[in-house]
């Protein structure tokens, strides 16, 4: 049954499908509670783009060796895309991509069993950018690292607690 979206709600789908934008940056994840466990299987990134193309070649260049390292299962090519990646919202930063690139950045240093480094990632879009809505989120997956992989609870209580306190109206308050 069709259901109305709270404004909270809303504004977290419009940043994380970026809809009605051009090029189009999307976590491949779905709006449920359980969006933090999606998150870390690791979520796909989409990137959307018609012509003529504004995605630039250094994106494609990535894009390129992650499919490659899926390919080949070459965790060396996966940790090159990575720094890749980590390399091009340093030198290109976009407040209206970041978010979502660290995010798959998180998930990505999960994929490859970074545990430190996913958290780090995840951590940054808290910092970085706190009106995001991927905060939320973001520090859940950190939560969860800590938890389940890092066997860190208190340390994993902080980032739930953070989330409730930073993200109070988010649907990710609820699942912390």
């Amino acid at each position: 049954t069709p259901v109305l979206f709270s404004d909270t709600e809303w504004s977290f789908v419009q940043e994380l499908y970026q809809l009605g934008e051009k090029p189009q940056v999307a976590l491949l994840i779905s709006i449920s509670p359980d969006r933090v466990e999606e998150l870390l299987k690791p979520a796909p990134l989409f990137i959307y783009d018609e012509q003529p193309r504004t995605v630039p070649a250094e994106l494609e260049k990535i894009i390129n060796i992650i499919n490659d390292a899926i390919k080949n299962n070459d965790i060396q090519r996966h940790n090159r895309a990575i720094r890749e990646l980590e390399r091009l919202i340093k030198n290109h930063p976009n407040p209206k991509y970041n978010a979502q690139f660290l995010t798959f950045i998180g998930a990505y240093y999960y994929y490859v069993n970074d545990h430190n480094r996913a958290v780090r990632a995840f951590s940054r879009v808290s910092k970085e950018y706190p009106k995001s809505n991927l905060g939320g989120l973001a520090m859940n997956a950190v939560g969860l690292i800590y938890e389940r992989d890092l066997k860190d609870t208190e340390k994993a209580k902080d980032a739930y607690t953070a989330t409730v306190m930073l993200y109070p109206d988010s649907p990710d308050a609820v699942w912390a």
